[in-house]
């Protein structure tokens, strides 16, 4: 039972990956009181893949079902919702969006996850496993921070201050 559904999971987090890259973007559409382009969007998502899933999960299952929502994420709003969006908000913006804010930290979060996953025990008890868990989901956020020049500075600038403070410290023990 597990081993089915385990392959449907792994797409299903994927699409919902692509699907976070869009909370920004969603909030920015929000804050400038433009929410024409996520009616549009959504209203075509639902007329488009309705159909396609009547066509596609049928023939190959909720493993059909998890790419379609890949689909709808990567090319419905990532490509087609950011495009449109740059269009009228940011305008010049896009590129820089795509690499800096989106492809370098998610490339930084892989990295560490694969090294995690070569490094780190595998099939061991459910309490390694956990703390596996645990230890690669830290290391892949501290990956995405440490490329992300708006996390970066901010966290450098406060491990700069916690530095002096403990060094103030060790002054006055002395």
């Amino acid at each position: 039972m597990t081993q089915d559904a385990s392959p449907i999971l792994r797409v299903l987090a994927f699409g919902t990956l692509l699907n976070g890259f869009m909370g920004i973007p969603y909030q920015m559409q929000l804050a400038y009181g433009w929410t024409k382009l996520t009616i549009k969007m959504n209203v075509v998502a639902v007329a488009l893949l309705v159909p396609i899933l009547f066509l596609v999960v049928p023939r190959y299952g909720g493993i059909g079902a998890a790419w379609v929502w890949v689909a709808l994420n990567a090319g419905g709003y990532l490509l087609f919702g950011i495009y449109f969006m740059h269009l009228r908000l940011c305008c010049r913006k896009k590129w820089r969006w795509y690499g800096r804010d989106v492809i370098v930290p998610a490339s930084a979060a892989l990295a560490a996850a694969l090294a995690c996953r070569y490094c780190l025990p595998n099939r061991a008890s459910t309490m390694i496993e956990i703390v596996v868990l645990v230890f690669t989901s830290a290391c892949v956020v501290i990956a995405a921070a440490l490329v992300s020049p708006l996390v970066r500075a901010p966290l450098g600038a406060h491990m700069l201050a916690v530095v002096k403070h403990v060094r103030f410290r060790l002054g006055q023990d002395a």
